[in-house]
């Protein structure tokens, strides 16, 4: 079966994780969980079909989480591009 990729949910670096939700709740998103009630480093947000996820500064960059189908073959091109990733662009 083909790999089908349904979503993917952005985890932004935060150094304030409390004022980045406070920021994304003006813009309408709602608080989805937290790993703790006070001063949080971990958090996830809702709008509409938009995920977002906030982690507080223990890495130097952001990263993402791919919700795909058939993880089987997903799991195959990713590994094939991993391997072949200092030759080429992101694969279209």
């Amino acid at each position: 079966m083909k790999a089908n990729l349904e979503t993917v949910q952005p985890v932004l670096m935060s150094r304030d994780v409390s004022a980045s939700m406070g920021f994304f709740e003006e813009l309408g998103f709602t608080l989805e969980g937290q790993d703790v009630a006070d001063y949080p480093k971990y958090a996830r947000m809702c709008r509409d079909n938009v995920e977002i996820h906030f982690s507080g500064m223990t890495r130097k960059s952001g990263t993402i989480q791919m919700i795909a189908r058939h993880t089987g073959s997903w799991y195959k091109v990713s590994k094939s591009y991993t391997a072949n990733s200092r030759k080429a662009a992101c694969p279209t």
